[in-house]
């Protein structure tokens, strides 16, 4: 499972580090042969570019490539992406279990697409739940974890003995009554995990599965706001397993996420440019510098370069060499690597969009925000 707190240390990383996102993925031709067409890139795409930055040490960046290189052809994947961070004094290795674009950097970390795939998936959460009990799972980055269960108890203790009314008449009904009424209370209870767990966890979104009737009984006893950011997956079986579960609800969580993101976009395009929100690259870039997005939306597979200022850091597409604020020399960098930093600096939420939203988004450029 991915650790968060990595984040906070990559920064730090002694300059220069050869940043590297690599696709390993078994399932591309590429990366089935030995040695890995994915290391060949990395040393390809190496000599590339110490080729073309001038005033580096071209044989620090090939020895840190040959490192990646040695590490893929030694070192048995299991993931879906790698992503590297070599330099002389450090070595970090994090393993994705979600596609990730191949790109190779040198200089200082360059974290924009691990931004942008975090901003894209987010943590949920799936409540599994049928008569015997509940199983609590956090879906994030790929990986499913389960890290609870409560199971069902019937209490009989202050109950007249069941083979005394197993028959038919007042009795026997009485007893049913009282076994659906604990039902009833486990599965409300159930609920009040799931919400509690929902905070506690930070999730994003909940999914109840299960056998329709439990998996109902427990979604209708959610708050409103738990069932507006998720999902009921009826016709689940309880003691799935966490690979049957994932097979069984990734499909689910993709059609759901899908047509959340299409609702938001058609939303943000019917409210249109004003007040209330920026459409298109240009205006919500100073927009999210004036510290008036609330809210932003992009649509995955961004392109395009910006020029950012060394003195103040302001961002724009214009073509002039000096800063319009500041009159400051800027360097031009990609979109993709920009644009993150400009939102996480300021703390503001990111939805990366996919499929027809993004289609919409890009009629405007592919950005979007809602403002304060």
């Amino acid at each position: 499972m991915f650790d968060t707190r990595l984040l906070r240390t990559l920064p730090k990383l002694s300059e220069p580090v050869l940043t590297v996102y690599l696709d390993v993925n078994p399932a591309n031709p590429r990366n089935q042969g030995r040695p890995s067409g994915a290391g060949t890139w990395v040393k390809s795409q190496a000599r590339a570019l110490a080729a073309r930055l001038p005033g580096i040490d071209p044989k620090q960046l090939k020895e840190q490539a040959q490192r990646v290189d040695a590490y893929i052809d030694e070192q048995p994947a299991r993931a879906k992406g790698l992503v590297f961070f070599a330099g002389a004094r450090d070595w970090k290795v994090l393993r994705l279990q979600v596609p990730v674009e191949d790109e190779l950097y040198w200089g200082k970390p360059s974290l924009g697409q691990l931004m942008w795939i975090l901003d894209e998936h987010q943590p949920y959460g799936i409540l599994v739940v049928d008569r015997n009990g509940a199983r609590f799972f956090r879906y994030w980055m790929g990986e499913i974890v389960e890290q609870k269960e409560a199971r069902f108890e019937l209490d009989l203790s202050q109950w007249r003995r069941r083979e005394l009314v197993t028959g038919r008449g007042v009795d026997r009904d009485s007893f049913e009554q009282r076994v659906g009424a604990q039902y009833v209370r486990f599965f409300k209870e159930t609920a009040e995990r799931c919400r509690a767990w929902r905070e506690r966890e930070q999730l994003s979104s909940v999914f109840v599965a299960g056998p329709t009737e439990a998996a109902e009984a427990v979604w209708e006893a959610l708050p409103e706001g738990c069932r507006a950011q998720g999902a009921l997956v009826r016709g689940l079986p309880a003691r799935v397993t966490g690979p049957e579960l994932l097979r069984r609800i990734e499909p689910e969580i993709e059609t759901w996420k899908r047509a959340r993101e299409l609702d938001e976009v058609e939303a943000i395009l019917a409210v249109g440019e004003g007040n209330r929100a920026s459409l298109g690259i240009d205006t919500t870039l100073t927009r999210i510098q004036h510290d008036e997005a609330r809210r932003l939306l992009v649509a995955r597979g961004l392109r395009g370069e910006v020029r950012v200022c060394r003195q103040c850091g302001w961002v724009d597409r214009s073509t002039e060499d000096a800063c319009p604020r500041c009159g400051g020399d800027r360097n031009t960098e990609s979109l993709r690597t920009a644009f993150p930093e400009l939102a996480h600096a300021r703390n503001i939420p990111v939805e990366v969009v996919a499929g027809k939203a993004a289609e919409r988004l890009h009629s405007v450029g592919g950005l979007a925000a809602w403002l304060v």
